[in-house]
């Protein structure tokens, strides 16, 4: 069979390569060297045959090297991808891809010409090599793609790394570029077969690796048993030496054998599971945020999906121009890469939720890439944000919990609440927020990581506030309808949505209900010999687990802090009072001070005008805020604008005294041996000459900005009569010009008033600026919080669903009432219905007699 098989690639070699030396044009000048590699490899084929007939003749087996013969050979395909001729290189590719495909070409070896890498990374080049662009003759463009699945999805290559990235980045291009609706789509199919081999590929590689390991535990096993029954055999039963030494000899020896075996057989393994060097090629070159050495890949296969995913996310974070043409390559490549992300996420194993690399690719990739394309204004890009969105919280979210509660804070909510955003834009957050509704385990995992979490916005709570806002009608107010007839239909279209979410979440807590119920029951009706039928809270029911009594625990503490917070906003003694009397805050100057560091709900205007305040206790909270602020090694820049973080600047000039003194005094407290400044007064100066370039140049209202050299000309004689250096101050004044200085953005913020928009022009210029600066906002905290671990827990009881019931009902019961009320469409009487239905069942469930009663009346009147 060997030589019928040497018989077939010989054959296929020449008739391929006197292909390429039949075509007419090969007969040209710059052909030369392509005719005569063909010429060359002819007459080596012709030698080896002969030499095969005489194996033959003699009965020798050929050689592994001697069968494959594609390999050494490559040179004239390589030349003619190379040529610029359509027709060679047509022949050339259809060639490549049949000897790939027919596994008789696999480029394990090293490259002939550089033999630091591999044939195969030779392969992909060629096989790229001939698309251009646009101009790229159509044929060549589908050849290439043929040639490119050929050669990722054949079982005898092996494509990693930048050859992988390179065969991606080709079919990308092929679909941006071609003018060929055919190769377009061919292209899209390539790149999704492309990506679903690559992660196919590292589920395989993580299986096959996991049976290597059980295999070589066995071995050691029986090698060890066998060692035992060596050892049992010769020792002599009745001597009461050797009797009373053979449970710590066997031991002995059973260690020594099992940790020398182990680990001899566990090397591979071992070497397998080092941190891989990123650092041989650009392509592969880690970022700075994602630092290498907290990369730890199990195989090269999942190096490969990595790479391959984070090139995705970094072709998705591209900019666009302000408003791009819909056939545009930009356009269309963030289209597509998002696509691709999406692709990914939802076909995703349960590899990809214990896979280190993929978890912080997650974190510092997409959640960015998510938090600038999730407020895009152009549609498609919005939608498919969203969509995977919806992925992320059903399958990532407990690797995702700070990236989830930002994106709902800063995005879903945000076009919810504002008056500005378009019917498009909410109709598609609110069919976000119903894919996430179906899934149980989502909505409650919500309630129990966010509402029940001290420090964590209400995501739970706001979701139904939202959709019983938006069930209620009137939420849709889009100037560019300009029929009254289109207005009222997406009214009406929203307005359902909104009631279908809301009875989605309510058959949500029914669902937890019955089938969290039902487990925690059914080995009890096993053993009691009864039959389950159903579940009631007093005898069928488990008893409250103390987890659930901390959850609800946590869940009454955070209502009071964020009534004190509340509170603290109007009147701030008042509201620090109530905090302190229930033991929430301190009432040293010091506890006030870290209380004002740690909660960001806080509102920052009352923060800065509180510790501005010339009162002693004010100013001893004040010294004891900025005495617990680290300005060592800082920039003065930097250490100013850490020490605004946190709060706003109050508006009189007293109050910013004292807040500039006590920085300055504490930055040269912090850095004594700098030698830049005089005394501390110099430092203050300086700090409150930033703060006045920083309003000049970026206030709107200043229409005549303060120079460079009026700024410098203000700082003269600062340093005890004396000038600070000309470069520190120009250094100063061009990172305040190219970088304001901002108060980091903090929670729970009430939503802004939009201003009222006549025409749909204004309202498009309104959405679009709140858009950038949710955008701005988002990326700030993804970014931050991508550095940031921390807990979720999966929730497991059915009695989270009493106090998630009553945060939901109220708000429920009031968009049901009054669609009943003030509504004759059909589909909106059945809705209600339903939630009516579901409302009364949850609260029978849990014997709650004031919301039954409640939605019994309601239902009656």
């Amino acid at each position: 069979m060997n030589d019928n098989l040497k018989k077939v690639s010989v054959m296929f070699l020449r008739n391929a390569i006197s292909r390429i030396l039949s075509d007419r044009d090969i007969k040209r000048k710059e052909h030369a060297q392509l005719r005569k590699a063909c010429e060359q490899a002819l007459e080596e084929l012709k030698i080896a045959e002969k030499n095969q007939q005489i194996e033959t003749s003699s009965g020798i087996l050929p050689s592994q090297d001697q069968f494959v013969h594609a390999d050494r050979y490559f040179l004239p395909f390589d030349l003619a991808c190379h040529s610029k001729c359509p027709r060679i290189i047509i022949i050339a590719l259809d060639c490549l891809q049949k000897l790939i495909a027919y596994g008789h070409l696999v480029g394990k070896g090293p490259d002939a010409a550089n033999p630091e890498r591999l044939l195969i990374d030779r392969i992909v080049e060629a096989i790229c090599v001939p698309f251009i662009g646009p101009n790229t003759d159509d044929g060549v463009q589908l050849q290439i793609l043929k040639a490119i699945l050929a050669v990722v999805l054949a079982p005898t290559c092996e494509v990693h790394e930048a050859s992988l990235l390179l065969a991606v980045r080709t079919c990308f291009n092929i679909y941006l570029a071609s003018r060929s609706p055919i190769n377009q789509t061919t292209a899209k199919a390539s790149l999704t077969q492309v990506i679903n081999a690559a992660f196919g590929s590292m589920q395989k590689a993580f299986e096959e690796h996991n049976e290597k390991t059980v295999s070589d535990e066995q071995v050691v096993k029986n090698l060890v048993e066998s060692l035992v029954d060596q050892v049992v055999s010769h020792i002599e039963p009745n001597t009461s030496v050797a009797s009373s030494h053979h449970s710590s000899f066997a031991s002995v020896v059973i260690n020594t054998s099992l940790q020398a075996m182990s680990a001899e057989v566990s090397l591979p393994a071992l070497r397998m599971l080092n941190p891989v060097s990123l650092a041989s090629d650009s392509a592969d070159t880690i970022h700075d945020d994602v630092p290498t050495a907290q990369l730890h890949f199990r195989s090269l296969q999942e190096k490969d999906a990595f790479l391959l995913f984070r090139a995705l996310c970094r072709l998705s974070t591209k900019s666009l121009p302000d408003k791009p043409d819909p056939n545009s390559h930009e356009l269309r490549s963030k289209e597509l890469s998002l696509e691709m992300l999406l692709l990914i996420v939802q076909n995703s194993s349960s590899l990809l939720h214990t896979s280190q690399p993929f978890i912080l690719a997650l974190r510092h990739y997409l959640c960015v890439s998510l938090s600038r394309n999730g407020v895009s204004p152009i549609v498609t890009i919005f939608e498919k944000s969203l969509a995977i969105f919806v992925q992320l919280v059903n399958k990532f979210k407990m690797h995702l919990k700070v990236q989830i509660e930002v994106f709902f804070r800063e995005i879903i909510f945000s076009i919810l609440e504002s008056s500005s955003s378009s019917f498009e834009h909410k109709w598609i957050v609110v069919n976000t927020l119903e894919k996430i509704c179906e899934d149980p385990q989502s909505v409650v995992d919500i309630y129990v990581n966010y509402d029940c979490n001290l420090t964590a916005a209400n995501i739970f709570e706001r979701i139904i506030n939202s959709l019983s806002k938006i069930a209620q009608g009137g939420a849709i107010t889009d100037y560019g309808s300009s029929a009254a007839l289109l207005q009222r239909q997406r009214e009406r279209s929203m307005r359902i949505l909104g009631l279908k979410c809301l009875v989605e979440c309510l058959q949500c807590m029914v669902d937890w209900f019955d089938d969290v119920s039902f487990f925690l029951s059914y080995p009890f009706s096993v053993l009691d010999g009864d039959s389950v039928e159903g579940v009631t809270v007093e005898n069928g029911a488990q008893p409250s687990s103390p987890t659930v009594s901390q959850f609800e625990q946590l869940k009454q503490k955070k209502e009071t802090m964020e009534h004190g917070i509340q509170l603290f906003a109007r009147k701030p003694m008042q509201g620090l009072k109530f905090l302190q009397e229930r033991n929430l805050v301190g009432t040293d100057p010091e506890d006030i001070a870290a209380f004002f560091h740690r909660e960001d709900r806080l509102d920052k205007s009352v923060v800065g005008d509180f510790m501005g305040d010339g009162k002693d206790f004010n100013k001893q909270v004040m010294y004891a805020y900025v005495d617990q602020l680290d300005f060592s090694n800082r920039d003065f820049v930097a250490a100013l604008r850490l020490f605004l973080d946190g709060f706003r600047l109050p508006g009189e000039a007293q109050k910013i005294d004292r807040l500039m003194e006590k920085f300055a005094s504490r930055y040269c407290e912090c850095n004594p041996h700098l030698g830049l400044f005089a005394s501390a007064d110099t430092a203050y100066v300086l700090a409150y000459s930033i703060i006045m370039l920083t309003t000049d140049l970026h206030s709107p209202q200043v229409r005549s900005k303060m120079t460079k050299e009026q700024y410098i000309a203000m700082n003269r004689g600062i340093n005890d009569q004396s000038d600070l250096p000309q470069e520190y101050l120009s250094d100063i004044y061009d990172e305040i010009a190219g970088n304001e200085i901002k108060m980091k953005p903090g929670h729970n913020r009430l939503p802004k008033k939009s201003a009222s928009a006549t025409t749909e022009r204004q309202r498009k210029l309104l959405q679009d600026l709140e858009l950038a600066e949710m955008s701005q906002t988002a990326k700030a905290l993804m970014e931050a919080a991508s550095h940031y671990e921390a807990t979720f827990t999966s929730a497991s009881h059915y009695e989270h669903v009493r106090p998630m019931f009553k945060i939901a009902w109220t708000p429920c019961l009031a968009a049901f009432s009054i669609g009943l009320q003030t509504s004759e469409d059909a589909e909106i009487i059945l809705w209600c219905l339903q939630g009516f239905r579901l409302g009364i069942r949850v609260a029978c469930l849990f014997r709650l007699a004031l919301e039954r009663n409640a939605y019994i009346q309601a239902l009656a009147r």
